[in-house]
């Protein structure tokens, strides 16, 4: 005669928990009453008759509980062994020694939660011989809420809407965003992932996760409940622990970028080499001549990016070399796999699919002629594109009198304070060193005591110096210097220096110098591209209002304590809604 033991409910996910404590020799089943009346049975798995199970109970907000349950006839095997009790993840590793005596079979074990782990802790318990015995994944949310945005509309701007922008809650260093501007009626944007998700929970858990951003949108405790539930049901972490403490198989060697392969087609000496000429990414590389080849190894190149090389002899004369060269990555096919078992059919609201082209134009628009307009062009100074917003008052211009004053743009950073050395030392290939000149570390490494600021030009990150060995100021437009470095966090240590070339005189700065020869590269990366928002010609209609684009930002930088005008266009709608994602030093 079969006897209810217990009843209990799901979330709208379908996950559920409940207590039972079966007996040897018993069959249990679970009996689901679904919502259109129907109803099924299922079998529920046998246990095992020896073993420890695992509970965890929140005991306030600061500690949580971790029971460990076993029986007497397991006692015998785990009674007065040592044992141990891992949070880990990522390589980070806290350890709870466990020992089980002849007599107690429930262990309780209170844990402050400010000595787990940030976010994912993956708790397994290992017996004397390294053998992993249980595992249970929790998620501790201490620490870890995220920053508000605070938007506030300031002004009305010609075609243009100005907001401010700054976050709630201080912070340190700098966070980069990304902001997405669009109808509130949007039907654009439904996300089931986020960038918290993608980062925190989809790499530990195994299988498919439904909604994974539902646990990490407008956090409460209920939430924080349901992934609970969610870590307790979806079982194992998704790294099997064989795996984690055997070495892994080398199939494919690192890489790091492309590959430039040349043969010289010319007589060459045993002293010669090739000169690689700065890039977009990469300062001067010097590479030696094997049998009248070269390679030059690991470069992050663009498509359409030239390259520029030249012989340099012995006596470091440069000479224009004939070559043949090409850029070279090892690709693998890459196939993505797709499980059908997780995708779910649903049927779609008509009026999500009803719209199409046409949708777009306005039932009283009138289509015109077209209409040629003949007239003078009156040329207007444009602001540099490279100089972020919040930087705009900070950068100080260069002067007639400061390029006077200052013949290379290396004296002005020597006159900032640092240590500022030009020209090739003995077996250095570096032809410009800059350290700052007051101890930042005890530690003895000079790269540390002394350290090198971080220097940017046209927002790109310099490698090396070179590229300002003998730069005339005069062809720079502004600078500036962040002495603290604050906006780089730890390896700022030695200041963040950013310069901003005359856009009149780029391509003359980048022009292929005169003994090199020039080679376009036609399988590299992709290089990046502006968001440009799509010309509607109506705004006020729904087709627009459910899935039109306003504005998107993929590059918002906010700095501590400081506000930002953010400026889209003006499209007529009283009603916005703002999606915005993104990270910084401590998020």
């Amino acid at each position: 005669m079969e006897k209810k033991i217990t009843e209990f409910s799901t979330t709208k996910y379908g996950l559920s928990k409940f207590l039972y404590k079966p007996r040897d020799g018993m069959n249990y089943y679970a009996e689901i009453f679904f919502k259109n009346g129907t109803k099924e049975k299922y079998k529920l798995p046998k246990f095992l008759l020896e073993g420890v199970t695992v509970g965890l109970e929140q005991k306030n907000s600061k500690e949580i509980i971790l029971f460990l349950t076993t029986n007497k006839k397991s006692l015998n095997k785990l009674a007065n062994k040592e044992f141990e009790l891992l949070i880990h993840r990522d390589g980070l590793l806290k350890k709870i020694d466990i020992k089980f005596n002849n007599v107690d079979t429930t262990y309780a074990i209170v844990i402050k939660k400010d000595f787990l782990l940030d976010g994912m802790n993956i708790i397994t318990l290992i017996d004397d011989k390294n053998n992993p015995i249980l595992e249970r994944l929790y998620f501790n949310y201490i620490n870890h809420t995220s920053p508000k945005v605070n938007i506030e509309f300031k002004k009305n701007e010609l075609d243009s809407l100005v907001f401010e922008i700054d976050l709630k809650k201080k912070f340190n260093g700098s966070m980069n965003l990304s902001f997405s501007v669009l109808p509130s009626e949007t039907y654009a944007y439904m996300q089931n992932q986020n960038i918290l998700s993608t980062f925190n929970l989809k790499p530990y858990v195994k299988g498919n996760i439904e909604n994974p951003a539902f646990y990490f949108t407008d956090f409460d405790e209920s939430k924080a409940k349901e992934l609970d539930l969610l870590l307790l049901t979806q079982g194992w972490s998704r790294y099997e622990w064989k795996n984690l403490n055997s070495p892994p198989i080398e199939k494919y060697e690192f890489e790091q970028g492309l590959d430039v392969k040349g043969r010289i087609n010319m007589k060459v000496d045993i002293d010669d080499k090739v000169i690689l000429f700065p890039t977009k990414y990469h300062a001067s590389t010097i590479s030696s001549i094997m049998q009248n080849n070269f390679e030059i190894s690991n470069l992050i190149l663009t498509k359409g990016e030239s390259l520029n090389i030249s012989l340099l002899n012995k006596n470091n004369k440069l000479l224009k070399p004939k070559l043949y060269v090409n850029t070279q990555a090892e690709f693998a096919e890459d196939i993505l796999e797709t499980n059908y078992s997780t995708i779910t059919t649903i049927k779609i609201k008509e009026d999500l699919v009803s719209y199409n082209v046409d949708d777009f134009i306005d039932e009283g628009a009138v289509e015109l002629g077209e209409v040629l307009l003949i007239g003078n062009r009156k040329k207007k100074a444009e602001s540099n594109i490279y100089i972020a917003s919040y930087l705009k008052n900070k950068v100080t211009e260069i002067t007639e009198e400061i390029a006077f004053n200052f013949q290379f743009i290396t004296d002005i950073i020597k006159s900032r304070g640092y240590d500022v050395r030009v020209g090739l030392g003995a077996k250095q290939f570096d032809r410009v060193s800059i350290r700052v000149k007051t101890v930042q570390s005890l530690i003895g490494n000079a790269a540390l005591t002394f350290p090198e600021p971080i220097i940017y030009l046209d927002d790109q990150r310099l490698s090396d110096f070179d590229v300002l060995y003998n730069a005339p100021t005069s062809d720079f437009e502004s600078y500036y210097f962040q002495k603290s470095g604050a906006s780089e966090g730890t390896r700022g240590a030695g200041g963040v220096i950013r310069l901003y070339s005359k856009r009149d005189n780029y391509k003359s700065k980048n022009s292929r110098p005169e003994q090199s020869s020039e080679y376009i590269v036609e399988n590299g990366f992709e290089p990046s591209k502006k968001f440009y928002t799509p010309k509607y010609r109506v705004f006020e209609n729904p087709a627009f209002k459910k899935y039109g684009i306003i504005h998107w930002d993929s590059d918002v930088t906010l700095e501590a304590n400081k506000k930002i005008n953010f400026r889209i266009f003006n499209t007529g709608i009283k009603n916005l809604i703002f999606y915005y994602e993104g990270m910084g030093g401590e998020w």
